[in-house]
């Protein structure tokens, strides 16, 4: 993705991570689970009425060490009616970055495991998590010792997907493409009954300032009472930085699963704006979004934003600044400019593992809520990829309407 890097690493990477992916016949590595506690098994019958957009679904992750991620917290649990037991606090550090696994391990994957332990009523029905204001984001060292970048870290709201491995990437086999590449909606609407066992919905809820992050909220709740979306859908599948020039799996998207009937327009997302956006596919700049390329006017609805390329989530606090050469990354300028969500890398993803748009697309017109549509798009647990978002968003009550 690193327009400095060779192109042709790409299909040897591709290879080898397919590789050192393999799974048993239930999709379980036993290997990298290290230095974790057990995660039991709930006996709790569990219901088909749990589906995400259920309060009771989701698991508020906040720190405790904070004042002000404890605000947020209050706020949002009383916006989303969360039960108070649906509430875990965290304590660790606010920095974004986690240096280890074993950091990660102690501050957040086994304090998690042990409360759902310790509450089987609410792991029998939890469907995600939500990684709240001022906790960290990624952890680790990318591909230590190699020649790809090793800026960012690994994701820990993916990790959370896979609440039974630690640090391994892991297919989702609940993504659709898995069964057909034709399909951009499941057989049915997932449920705690219906998802793959031990695996997890997952957002981030993050930014600069605790008014930033409550934007996220305000701007989906905005969303959802609105009965009649006004904005386009604007793509380009087309930079010189990828393989053969294209994002193929966008391309595919518009030619074949994407229907022609909705208000689609093409552009070129390294110079142009987008005004009436409501969605944005693009690719490719890392640095730069600081500008004022994400604020098109007039302004649409910004419903979710979404770049494939590298680090565009290395922090989603800072607009301007970043790590290394990803300085003015994609999701912090993009919920800057107002979008509702935003989805983005925390480190080097690599051309072939980014979600799937035309899923997200087909999930999110259908009604369903952006905890799902990230969730079924997204190819891989623990890995680089995560949406910064309130999870409970959705077009329920709208339809996506082309301006006048």
């Amino acid at each position: 993705m690193n327009k400095r890097k060779h192109l042709k690493q790409y299909c040897i990477t591709i290879m080898i991570i397919i590789i050192i992916s393999t799974v048993n016949i239930q999709g379980v590595r036993i290997n990298n689970i290290t230095n974790r506690n057990v995660y039991m098994k709930s006996s709790f019958p569990i219901r088909s009425s749990f589906y995400a957009d259920n309060p009771e679904c989701w698991l508020v992750l906040y720190n405790a060490n904070y004042r002000s991620s404890v605000a947020w917290a209050n706020w949002y649990q009383q916006q989303r009616n969360i039960p108070t037991e649906n509430m875990l606090g965290l304590r660790t550090t606010n920095l974004e970055h986690l240096d280890t696994l074993e950091d990660v391990q102690n501050d957040i994957l086994n304090p998690v495991r042990n409360y759902l332990n310790n509450h089987p009523q609410i792991r029998h029905r939890l469907i995600g998590f939500i990684v709240g204001y001022m906790l960290p984001g990624h952890y680790g060292i990318p591909y230590e010792g190699s020649d790809w970048p090793q800026i960012g870290g690994f994701s820990i709201a993916n990790e959370l997907q896979c609440l039974t491995i630690d640090r391994s990437m892991e297919f989702n086999y609940d993504c659709p493409k898995y069964a057909d590449i034709s399909n951009t909606l499941p057989p049915e609407r997932l449920n705690r009954a219906t998802m793959t066992n031990d695996r997890y919905m997952s957002t981030r809820m993050d930014g600069p300032t605790i008014d930033s992050v409550k934007a996220l909220t305000t701007r989906a709740k905005a969303i959802e009472n609105d009965k009649t979306i006004l904005g386009y859908i604007w793509y380009d599948y087309t930079d010189s930085a990828l393989p053969s020039s294209t994002w193929n799996w966008l391309k595919y998207g518009i030619d074949t699963t994407i229907p022609n009937t909705l208000p689609l327009l093409s552009f070129d997302s390294d110079t142009e704006q987008t005004p009436y956006d409501a969605f944005r596919f693009g690719t490719h700049d890392i640095n730069g979004w600081d500008d004022t390329r994400l604020d098109g006017r007039p302004a649409g609805p910004r419903i979710l934003a979404y770049n494939l390329n590298s680090f565009g989530a290395i922090t989603v606090r800072d607009m301007h600044d970043g790590e290394d050469y990803a300085t003015g990354v994609y999701v912090p300028n993009a919920i800057n400019a107002g979008y509702a969500s935003a989805i983005g890398a925390t480190g080097e993803p690599q051309y072939f593992s980014g979600p799937f748009p035309d899923v997200i697309l087909s999930v999110m017109l259908e009604g369903w809520t952006l905890g799902e549509a990230f969730y079924l798009g997204n190819g891989y647990h623990n890995w680089f990829w995560e949406v910064n978002g309130d999870p409970f968003l959705s077009l329920k009550n709208s339809n996506l309407t082309p301006p006048n």
